[in-house]
């Protein structure tokens, strides 16, 4: 009968075979790209290639789209004060609007992330006392849930990975981690696995793993996780998936599908740059016919011979164009395979305006795309608080009232764009108002109904008003 590590090693290598990509997306994400280098290179470049260098679009990408995804708060069905109160205490006193920036940055770059819940009570002395890393037995007291990241397995030894069963509801989280234990202290690899009424907890031995208990643990090491009727407390792990490729219920990186070569050939194009700015940048001299001793080049100099057959000329700077041409070239595809609008990632002026919201189109357009697929994580974890909270704290919570997650809009508007959209408003209104047949104006969709009714009323009245002045005279 198949065990359940067995079962864990095969559903996780089979829904996440490319797992180890994790690591070289997590390296490029923080500037840590392979070298492109060729031995040349290195002997025109000299000094200059003595530290790390990555021209790191990789990183541009992923923290634009996570700070346009922006997590503000939970909305809760019918305006529960109670509930929505409790939501406010949690993302504040968990510091959400931080960590939320570091949530949607990580799944993005991985493809996966996980946060972790657990219940903190005021005295916490008996679980730091065991373990800091300890889910708190179901016993209530006064505390408060608190979030954690859990980072996604990694094709390695770490890591958080959710399985899901045939019905697409969670069937159990498990996570690996290493901690320092033993006599004489050293790191040991650990599994808890979280099944919706129960934790299971283990420990690395040799080539398998053993049951492990906390002091405070049932000796087997499995702990009931269950509310205060005994009906399941729900898995405390919540999976963000970035939804791309079509892999639901997994996700994959922004960085997939081409970009970390992308970013190679942008790094050798840098180096090219660089090497031709030392070689070509500035003119060469040639000398025939005579040898020049003590040969200086400067403004102002002259350089000459008395032998009649000397030849001094010049070969002039190279043009660079090509190159930088090239350069422009990779910004615009990895702006096109990340949609990050080019005028971020090449810098320069940048467009205004109506153009600033044509450009802006595709991240916009991703980022509520990344809000539907990471949205109802983050109403899980509101659910699954309340739950606890309510398990723990002993708090009467209405567990079935629908809870939403609330992100600011994701366009990114300046001031003089706001007035130049303003201005280009005013314009269009006031062409349409130019037009006598409402039907017209229907059909260029730029008015809602209401606006449509408020205009032809607005002309009827002042038309009305003119033949009244008439009138009198």
């Amino acid at each position: 009968m198949e065990s359940i590590h067995e079962r864990v090693k095969r559903e996780r290598e089979a829904a996440l075979g490319d797992a180890a990509k994790v690591r070289a997306y997590r390296e490029y994400a923080e500037g840590d790209q392979r070298g492109t280098i060729s031995a040349e290179q290195k002997r025109i470049l000299g000094e200059v290639v003595g530290n790390d260098f990555a021209d790191n679009v990789c990183d541009l990408a992923l923290s634009t789209a996570a700070s346009r995804l922006e997590l503000t708060g939970f909305d809760v069905a019918d305006g529960a004060e109670v509930e929505t109160d409790f939501l406010a205490d949690l993302y504040t006193k968990n510091q959400l609007g931080d960590l939320q920036y570091d949530v949607h940055y990580r799944t993005t770059r991985d493809g996966n992330h996980a946060l972790g819940l657990r219940w903190l009570p005021d005295d916490r002395r008996r679980n730091e006392a065991t373990d800091p890393d300890a889910e708190t037995p179901p016993t209530r007291s006064s505390g408060r849930v608190t979030v954690h990241h859990e980072p996604w397995w990694d094709g390695r030894d770490t890591g958080v990975f959710v399985a899901y069963d045939e019905a697409g509801a969670p069937a159990y989280a498990v996570k690996d981690f290493s901690q320092v234990m033993g006599d004489p202290p050293r790191p040991r690899l650990r599994r808890t696995i979280y099944f919706p009424d129960h934790l299971e907890r283990y420990l690395k031995d040799g080539d398998g793993w053993a049951a492990f208990a906390l002091p405070s643990d049932p000796p087997n090491g499995i702990v009931p996780w269950t509310k205060a009727d005994g009906t399941p407390l729900g898995i405390p792990i919540i999976h963000f998936p970035n939804g791309r490729f079509g892999r639901a219920p997994y996700g994959a990186s922004d960085l997939a599908g081409g970009v970390l070569g992308l970013q190679d050939e942008l790094n050798d194009l840098q180096r090219d740059i660089t090497a031709a700015g030392r070689l070509t940048a500035y003119q060469m001299l040639t000398v025939t016919g005579a040898k020049i001793e003590n040969l200086r080049v400067g403004p102002g100099r002259v350089i000459g011979s008395e032998r009649a057959d000397a030849r001094i000329g010049a070969i002039p700077a190279g043009d660079m164009s090509q190159l930088l041409a090239g350069h422009a070239m990779k910004l615009a595809t990895i702006a096109r395979n990340t949609a990050t609008p080019i005028h971020l990632i090449a810098g320069g002026d940048w467009p205004s305006g109506a153009a600033l919201l044509r450009a802006e189109m595709p991240l916009v357009a991703k980022v509520q795309r990344m809000g539907k697929t990471i949205g109802p994580a983050w109403a899980t974890l509101a659910h699954r608080a309340t739950e606890i909270a309510n398990a723990f704290g002993g708090l009467r919570l209405d567990e079935a009232k629908l809870i939403t997650a609330v992100f600011a809009p994701p366009e990114k508007l300046d001031a003089q764009t706001l007035a130049d959209i303003d201005k280009a408003r005013v314009g269009v209104y006031a062409a349409l108002a130019m037009l006598d047949d409402p039907v017209l104006i229907r059909k260029t969709g730029l008015l809602t109904e209401d606006e449509v009714t408020a205009m032809v009323a607005d002309r009827t009245r002042r038309a009305a008003e003119s033949v009244a002045v008439i009138a009198e005279f």
